[in-house]
C-alpha cells in the first residue's frame, strides 16, 4: 500500500511539474497579447461576435443558441447552427468569466496549453516524460500555431489543433483491445468536427492517408491484424460522427438553406493559394506568401528529420537484425519507430502535393476538400507530424539527466525568441472599431454588425437589406422600405428568440419585420400560426394585416425536427463513449490488482 502511494505521488509529482512547464511556454507564446493587447487579425471580428452572442444568450436563458441576432445589420442569421459549437461556447464562457479585453488572450493561451499537453500525451509511452514535454512545448510555439494565433486568429482552427495530436496516437500507436481503440479513434475524431469543420477535414484526410499505410505496413506482417485495423478505424470514425451529431445532423440537413457556395467565391478556392502563387489581391498574396514560408520550412524539416531517423535506424538495428527471419523483421518494425517514420513521411510528401498546382484537380474532385479554402490548412496536421519526427531525431530520452534539462531551457529560449519573431511578423494591427471594446459597442448598438455571405439564407439578398432600420414598421406593400412607415408598432421582447409585436388599427397594410425568413421561426398571428408569406428581397419577413385590427404578432424559434435528433444521437454516442471508457478503467484496475 505505501509503495502504490509513493508511485502514485511520484507520478503526479511529474505530471504536475510537466502541465506546469508547458503552461508557462504557452504563456510565453502569449506574452505580446498579454504586454501590448490583442492581435487584430483576419478572423478576430467573427469570433468575437459569436462569443459576445453566445454569452448573451445564456444569460437569457437559451442553452444552445443557433440564430446570431446582432448579424445582418439585426436582421440575424443561422451562424451558431452552421459554426461547430466549441470554439464560441468556450470563448462564450471565458467571456463570462473575464473582462472581454482579456479573453481573445485567455482563448489563445488555453488553445495553446491543451495542444501542449495532448502532444505530449502522444510522445510519453515512447518517450518519457522529459522528451515528451519538450516536444510539446515545441508543437504549441511551432510557426504555424503563431501564424493562426496572430495573423489569421482563427479560434476555431487554433483550438482543434489541440485535439490533432489525440487523432495521430490513435492511428499509429497500437492498443491491446479494439475497445481502446475505437474509444481513442472516436473522441478526437467528435472533437475536431465539435471545434472547427477545415479542421475535421483536415483530420478525416490525414486519417485516411496515414491508416492506408499503416494497413500496408500490417499486411506484410499479418492479415488479420490489417483487417482488425481497418475496422477498429472506420468503426471510430463512425463513432466519432455519432457523438458530433448535434452539429452535424442539422448543418447537413439544413446546408440547402444557405449560401454556402459563398464560402469558396474567387479569392477563395484552394488552386488560387497554391505554394507562392500570386492574385490580383496584394493583401491576400502577403498571407500567402507567409503562409508559403512557413510550409516550406516545415516540410523541408520534415522530409531531413525523416531522413536522419531512417539512417539512425538502420544504423542500430542492423546488427539486431542480423539473427531475425524476414518475417521477424517486419514484426519487429511494427512496433519500433518504423511503424510511425512510414506514416509520417508519406503524409509530408502528400500534404507538399496538395500545396502544388498539379494537385488542382483533387481540390476540385475529393469531398468537402474545396470549402479548406486554402491549402496551407494542412499545416496544422503536418506541425504534429514534423514534431514527432523532430522527436525522433533528436531522442532526448536517451541523454543522461543532467543533459536532459539542457534542451528544456533550450526550449523555452526558442519559444521566447519564434515568439518574438512571430509577432514582429504576423501581428495585425487594431483599428478602432476592432478592439474588443469596438465589438461589444457594435454588437449591442441599433444596427447590428454585417451579414456573413455563406451564412444567409437562399432567399435573402444582402445587398437588398437596408441598415439601420427599425425592429418592425408598417408598409402599403410587402416590399415597403423603413423609410415608409405609415404607423408605429409596439415590439415587447420576451427573450431574443420570442417577441410580441402589437400594430394599430389599419387595413390592408403588411408588418415588416427586422428578422430574416428561416427554418425553425413561427408566425403567430392574432392566434393563428401562418404557413407563408410574402417573399421580399432582404429575406425580412412581410406580414400580411388584411382585417382591421389593431392585430398582436407573436413571433418564437422552435428547435427544429433535426435539431433535436442530432442531440439525442450525440447524447446516445457520448454516453457510448463513457461506458467504454469506464470499462476500459475497470478492466485495467482489476488486471493490475491481480
Amino acid at each position: 500500500m505505501t509503495n502504490s502511494f509513493a508511485a502514485l505521488r511520484s507520478h503526479f509529482t511529474r505530471v504536475s511539474w510537466a502541465w506546469l512547464f508547458i503552461a508557462f511556454a504557452a504563456m510565453l507564446a502569449v506574452l505580446p497579447l498579454m504586454l501590448h493587447g490583442c492581435s487584430c487579425g483576419h478572423d478576430f471580428d467573427f469570433h468575437l461576435q459569436n462569443w459576445l452572442e453566445a454569452s448573451g444568450q445564456w444569460k437569457a436563458g437559451i442553452f444552445k443558441p443557433v440564430w446570431d441576432f446582432s448579424a445582418a445589420w439585426k436582421a440575424g442569421e443561422p451562424r451558431l447552427l452552421f459554426y461547430p459549437p466549441i470554439s464560441w461556447m468556450t470563448g462564450g464562457l471565458l467571456t463570462l468569466l473575464l473582462p472581454f479585453k482579456a479573453v481573445p488572450v485567455a482563448f489563445t493561451w488555453l488553445s495553446l496549453f491543451l495542444s501542449g499537453l495532448t502532444m505530449r500525451r502522444l510522445l510519453r509511452p515512447d518517450m518519457g516524460d522529459m522528451a515528451a514535454t519538450l516536444g510539446g512545448c515545441i508543437y504549441l510555439a511551432n510557426p504555424y500555431m503563431l501564424f493562426v494565433a496572430y495573423e489569421r486568429t482563427a479560434y476555431g482552427e487554433l483550438l482543434a489543433a489541440a485535439w490533432m495530436p489525440l487523432l495521430f496516437a490513435a492511428l499509429l500507436r497500437p492498443h491491446a483491445s479494439t475497445r481502446a481503440a475505437l474509444w481513442r479513434v472516436a473522441v478526437p475524431v467528435a472533437l475536431l468536427w465539435l471545434t472547427n469543420a477545415p479542421a475535421a477535414v483536415v483530420g478525416s484526410y490525414s486519417m485516411l492517408a496515414m491508416g492506408v499505410v499503416r494497413m500496408v505496413q500490417l499486411r506484410w506482417g499479418h492479415r488479420r491484424m490489417m483487417v482488425r485495423y481497418a475496422l477498429t478505424m472506420a468503426t471510430g470514425y463512425a463513432l466519432g460522427l455519432l457523438a458530433a451529431s448535434i452539429y452535424l445532423v442539422p448543418a447537413v440537413y439544413q446546408r440547402e438553406s444557405v449560401q454556402s457556395a459563398m464560402a469558396v467565391i474567387e479569392g477563395l478556392r484552394p488552386w488560387e493559394s497554391f505554394l507562392f502563387q500570386h492574385t490580383a489581391d496584394a493583401g491576400h498574396d502577403r498571407v500567402l506568401a507567409q503562409a508559403s514560408r512557413i510550409a516550406v520550412r516545415m516540410l523541408l524539416s520534415a522530409a531531413l528529420t525523416a531522413v536522419v531517423v531512417w539512417l539512425r535506424m538502420r544504423t542500430e538495428e542492423k546488427a539486431l537484425f542480423a539473427a531475425m527471419t524476414p518475417r521477424e523483421r517486419r514484426e519487429r518494425r511494427q512496433v519500433s519507430a518504423y511503424a510511425v517514420l512510414l506514416p509520417m513521411a508519406v503524409f509530408t510528401a502528400m500534404v507538399l502535393l496538395l500545396l502544388l498546382p498539379v494537385s488542382r484537380h483533387v481540390w476540385m474532385r475529393a469531398p468537402e476538400l474545396v470549402f479548406l479554402q486554402f491549402p496551407w490548412r494542412f499545416l496544422v496536421a503536418e506541425s504534429v507530424a514534423a514534431c514527432v519526427l523532430l522527436m525522433l531525431a533528436l531522442r532526448p530520452d536517451r541523454w543522461t539527466r543532467v543533459r536532459r534539462a539542457v534542451p528544456l531551457a533550450a526550449g523555452l529560449v526558442l519559444i521566447a525568441l519564434s515568439t518574438m519573431t512571430g509577432e514582429h511578423f504576423y501581428r495585425q494591427v487594431c483599428e478602432a472599431g476592432d478592439t474588443p471594446k469596438g465589438l461589444i459597442a457594435a454588437t449591442t448598438s441599433r444596427d447590428g454588425t454585417p451579414p456573413t455571405d455563406e451564412y444567409t439564407p437562399t432567399i435573402a439578398d444582402n445587398d437588398a437589406l437596408g441598415h439601420p432600420t427599425p425592429d418592425a414598421w408598417l408598409g402599403a406593400s410587402a416590399e415597403a422600405p423603413p423609410g415608409v412607415i405609415l404607423d408605429r408598432v409596439e415590439v415587447t421582447h420576451r427573450a431574443p428568440d420570442d417577441f410580441r409585436i402589437t400594430t394599430p388599427q389599419r387595413q390592408g397594410s403588411f408588418l415588416i419585420v427586422r428578422l430574416r425568413k428561416y427554418r425553425g421561426w413561427h408566425v403567430v398571428k392574432d392566434g393563428v400560426e401562418l404557413e407563408g408569406t410574402p417573399q421580399r428581397a432582404d429575406g425580412l419577413y412581410a406580414i400580411p394585416l388584411l382585417t382591421m385590427g389593431p392585430h398582436e404578432v407573436a413571433v418564437h424559434y422552435r428547435k427544429t425536427a433535426d435539431q433535436w435528433i442530432g442531440g439525442a444521437m450525440s447524447a446516445f454516442g457520448w454516453f457510448v463513449l463513457l461506458c467504454m471508457a469506464a470499462f476500459g478503467w475497470w478492466m485495467k484496475r482489476s488486471l493490475r490488482e491481480d
